[in-house]
């Protein structure tokens, strides 16, 4: 199974989503495959890999210069590889626009991967741009972080409208699904956020919400995941509920569509 995890604005939890969920799907004996594509490296640092001292990168695996097993890397968590990036991969944004199927050129890199590992996660960009179009044409299902705050929600509307028109010129399809973070109960925003997002997806909106977490926020500076650095913290705890979800309603490795039920 192939899992993106987008939205386009950033400061949403996308990558603290993608690590954590790796790492906790690795725990319970997944073999996973982490693949960055974002230029920033958020995901690779959080793995204590130095960006300045890669020499491959999924920018190479994209301009097709080297097969993506070429680039994996081993990390200290066990069953979990990384696929590496840095600010080499902003320039696949202009290299991609002149190549023809452009979108799909991800999707046909992972061909060999998807047969050797369980699950492989894409943590995408904070922005709608041709590396997340990837991203999006070649998963299975596609996890959308929500920030529990009046600008996340904002910009909701369009990532919906970009998802769908994804679908219809790719003429590709997954799932979906809407995982709230940096959830605040204290506030009647995020409640009413909560509350107005299961009203109107229901089953896509899953039982997880991952609260605030100081402990979570601090764990990239240490280079290990924050399930790892505090696994009783409720974000942790949280995370590790959505895995163990997410296990028991793909057993066979089946697309999910009711996570939530």
């Amino acid at each position: 199974m192939i899992i993106s995890i987008a939205n386009n604005k950033g400061g949403t939890g996308k990558t603290t989503t993608a690590v954590n969920l790796g790492t906790a799907l690795a725990a319970a004996g997944r073999q996973v495959l982490l693949v960055d594509m974002d230029p920033q490296g958020s995901a690779t640092v959080s793995f204590s890999f130095e960006k300045s001292k890669l020499l491959y990168t999924i920018y190479d695996v994209l301009a097709q210069s080297r097969k993506i097993e070429a680039v994996m890397l081993e990390t200290k968590v066990e069953n979990l590889t990384v696929v590496p990036s840095n600010l080499d991969l902003a320039g696949a944004e202009v290299e991609l626009s002149s190549v023809r199927g452009r979108e799909f050129v991800l999707r046909e890199a992972l061909e060999t991967a998807k047969r050797k590992f369980d699950v492989v996660i894409l943590d995408c960009p904070p922005n709608i741009g041709i590396l997340t179009v990837n991203a999006i044409v070649a998963c299975d299902l596609l996890i959308v972080p929500v920030q529990c705050e009046f600008y996340s929600m904002d910009g909701f509307p369009t990532l919906l409208r970009f998802i769908r028109m994804v679908k219809s010129r790719a003429k590709t399809d997954f799932d979906f699904l809407v995982l709230l973070t940096m959830y605040d109960g204290r506030t009647g925003l995020a409640k009413k956020i909560q509350r107005e997002l299961r009203e109107k997806f229901g089953d896509h909106v899953v039982k997880s919400v991952i609260p605030r977490s100081i402990r979570m926020a601090e764990a990239p500076s240490k280079g290990i995941p924050g399930i790892i650095f505090s696994p009783t913290n409720k974000a942790s705890l949280e995370y590790q509920r959505l895995a163990k979800d997410m296990l028991e309603s793909s057993l066979a490795g089946t697309v999910l569509t009711k996570l939530a039920s």
